[in-house]
């Protein structure tokens, strides 16, 4: 039984891990598609100037679309989730902090193909940081707490 469990787990980390991995892929993708869209958005933040706004767009499709291949191809896993996780964690402070200044009201994550409004992207950033997390903590911690949890209740029956 516990070796079922080993593989589901296994199994659903293998699911995160490549979900986040698409979400990074297709944000990169669609960034890249309509770049101007997504410069012009950056530049409607009024934080930095034109030509720097313009290299930190360059920088972020680059690094969301390298940071996509390595979560899916599983190589350096832990540098890569904590990579990840960091700038899910990044984007949604700068994210919250901009909307809570109201300086826009939806986010240029995924270009012209969704567009939400804050609330919608700030739920979809948290959830996306709690299975950044969890690709993070399946190092052996989480798989033993789950275990342990299941055997338990598995006991009580």
């Amino acid at each position: 039984m516990e070796k079922i469990l080993l593989i589901l787990l296994n199994v659903l980390f293998t699911f995160f891990r490549l979900f986040i991995a698409f979400l990074f892929l297709i944000a990169a993708y669609l960034k890249l598609n309509d770049f101007q869209l997504f410069f012009v958005r950056m530049l409607s933040f009024n934080i930095f100037d034109f030509y720097f706004t313009f290299y930190l767009s360059c920088i972020i499709i680059i690094i969301e679309f390298i940071l996509g291949i390595w979560i899916m191809t599983g190589w350096k896993l832990n540098l890569s989730s904590y990579i990840g996780a960091s700038l899910i964690f990044v984007f949604t402070i700068g994210y919250t902090f901009l909307s809570s200044t109201q300086r826009f009201s939806s986010c240029p994550c995924f270009g012209k193909f969704l567009t939400t409004n804050s609330f919608e992207t700030w739920i979809i950033r948290n959830f996306l940081l709690i299975l950044s997390l969890v690709i993070i903590a399946n190092q052996k911690f989480f798989v033993d707490i789950v275990k342990k949890l299941f055997l338990y209740l598995l006991s009580k029956k």
